[in-house]
């Protein structure tokens, strides 16, 4: 019996109950095409984030802190401290020097240079946060203990 009250006065105003069933039918096709944008913008903001920062990560030879060096050689061969795989990398692309609390970037004579916030450097002294771009490879120079916190 409900239904057919609630039917019938749907049909009592024919141009108001198109008017409304066509603004919800509008309102929903426009609620789809903002959520599909919105998470189309979440991946394309994850991708580019990924693409433009690098991970936490922290590289150390094994025995490191048993004897550790003021000179960390970086290139493409097994002989170097900190060996990076990749064909935009020369065999000794570049060294980090130490010196007290002071940590400088010196190229090696690359072919493809040492960057450093994306200014193509001979040597630098790094400060923390810094990029390090070798090739196409890069790194983010941090200062710290090494723990990530959290307990």
């Amino acid at each position: 019996m409900t239904l057919h009250f609630a039917w019938r006065n749907l049909w009592r105003h024919p141009r108001r109950t198109w008017l409304t069933a066509s603004a919800i039918a509008f309102s929903a096709t426009l609620l789809i095409f903002m959520i599909t944008l919105q998470l189309g913008s979440y991946d394309m903001m994850i991708d580019s984030t990924l693409r433009v920062f690098t991970g936490q990560m922290q590289v150390q030879r094994t025995g490191y802190l048993d004897k550790p060096q003021l000179r960390t050689s970086i290139g493409r061969t097994q002989d170097n401290d900190l060996r990076v795989v990749d064909p935009t990398i020369s065999r000794l692309h570049a060294v980090l020097k130490v010196n007290g609390q002071d940590v400088t970037v010196i190229d090696a004579n690359s072919r493809n240079g040492v960057y450093v916030n994306g200014i193509q450097v001979r040597h630098s002294r790094l400060n923390d946060g810094d990029m390090l771009t070798f090739g196409s490879v890069r790194f983010r120079y941090r200062v710290g203990s090494g723990s990530s916190g959290g307990g």
